[in-house]
């Protein structure tokens, strides 16, 4: 229990893995009518907040959606035009790898003869954690959710290098933002 919060402070270290994104949005919303905004956090269900009760974290997903709107040239504000809420958690996924085998068969070798077969079975289960991470546009305004992004990616335990996981964290919400507004 001591090293969960630690699993959250690794959440994004997944250099290699990539981030596997869907988004969703109501196609007759217009988005061109969003100019400002602000950033709040999601409450998470009581099974994930042990997990997931991370300020460090929160303020780091909270600096880079700031940076990405203000990016796309939206404007933080007391009085926005929309939220960007953002929710994060810790999934386990138990998958189960496929059953491979092979043979083989060698005759000969430089100093005598032999006859050789071989067989390899491989088959196993492995557990991991998986971090989603849940971006929502809602417009202040009618309180809707207009548009949503969810990130997933694979929890590796690495170093824990403050500005390596700032650059994960920015990494996947560059991602998740990448086609918001839609076009």
């Amino acid at each position: 229990m001591k090293n969960l919060p630690l699993l959250l402070i690794l959440f994004f270290l997944a250099c290699c893995s990539t981030v596997s994104v869907n988004r969703d949005f109501d196609s007759s919303y217009n988005f061109s009518a969003l100019t400002s905004y602000k950033v709040e956090k999601q409450t998470v269900d009581s099974e994930n907040a042990t997990r997931v009760s991370n300020q460090l974290m929160d303020r780091r997903f909270d600096r880079s959606l700031v940076s990405n709107l203000n990016q796309k040239g939206y404007i933080l504000s007391v009085t926005p035009t929309f939220t960007a809420q953002y929710g994060y958690y810790i999934k386990t996924v138990i998958q189960s790898n496929p059953y491979r085998s092979s043979m083989g068969f060698g005759y000969g070798n430089s100093s005598r003869y032999y006859n050789d077969m071989r067989t390899y079975v491989n088959y196993g289960v492995e557990q991991y954690d998986v971090g989603i991470l849940v971006i929502d546009i809602v417009d202040t305004k009618t309180d809707q959710l207009v548009w949503r992004g969810k990130g997933r990616v694979q929890v590796l335990n690495e170093s824990d290098q403050p500005e390596k996981i700032s650059r994960e964290v920015d990494r996947v919400v560059t991602e998740i933002m990448v086609n918001f507004p839609p076009q």
